[in-house]
């Protein structure tokens, strides 16, 4: 589907292949105001490591994502993200 190609192409894997039993959802929902999640590192659940996929169905706030890079732990970098977008996480 249109999500494997995607994947294929930021990752420059042409042969990645997406399955659904390799797929861990995480539904997040943040309805308080000034809610969030405390910075952390993602465990490695897969070899090769998975990709982190930020997708947002609805956002009517300010809320922004941050993450930080594995090679340049100074540099916070951050999005609002739009309704139906999706953030593919390094």
């Amino acid at each position: 589907g249109s999500l494997t190609q995607w994947i294929r192409t930021v990752t420059q894997n042409p042969n990645y292949v997406l399955r659904d039993d390799q797929v861990p959802v995480e539904i997040r929902s943040y309805e308080k105001p000034n809610a969030c999640m405390a910075w952390h590192r993602d465990d490695v659940l897969f070899d090769p490591p998975q990709l982190e996929i930020v997708w947002t169905l609805e956002n009517s706030s300010d809320c922004r994502t941050l993450w930080k890079d594995d090679h340049d732990e100074t540099t916070v970098h951050a999005v609002e993200t739009d309704p139906n977008a999706a953030l593919l996480i390094p």
